[in-house]
């Protein structure tokens, strides 16, 4: 069975209030998260849960946040080395001012995990994003 957690990570420097942990926990993992960030199950603009950052005034226009996306991939005949490709010609297509910083397949322990990273523009903001699958 192939089963795919993606974790998109969008980076910012933490402050000493961000330090102060709390848990998120369901079936398949546990995740701690600042205790400044708000966390949303309800899944109403995205199929993930979101872990969203508090803006930091009246002119910060953008959260920083972690998305968890399950997808299942069963009976598809995708891989690791699939999901990359596709990862990758995914974002030769849809990047706006893109540009792709690292991709490739890694050893953790047993398993192998996909690591993409690269950087865009959205909605005027320029983002650094961390994917791992």
């Amino acid at each position: 069975m192939n089963k795919f957690v993606l974790f998109l990570l969008l980076i910012q420097q933490a402050s000493d209030q961000d330090r102060l942990l709390k848990s998120y926990t369901n079936a398949e993992y546990t995740i701690s998260y600042p205790e400044s960030w708000i966390l949303d199950e309800s899944r109403k603009t995205t199929p993930a849960i979101l872990f969203l950052s508090p803006l930091t005034d009246t002119t910060d226009q953008f959260s920083e946040n972690v998305n968890i996306l399950k997808q299942d991939l069963k009976g598809r005949q995708i891989d690791l080395v699939r999901y990359k490709q596709i990862s990758e010609t995914q974002f030769r297509q849809y990047a706006v001012n893109g540009k792709m910083l690292s991709s490739r397949i890694e050893k953790k322990g047993d398993a192998e995990r996909y690591y993409m990273e690269y950087l865009m523009t959205q909605n005027s903001n320029d983002l650094q994003i961390i994917s791992i699958c």
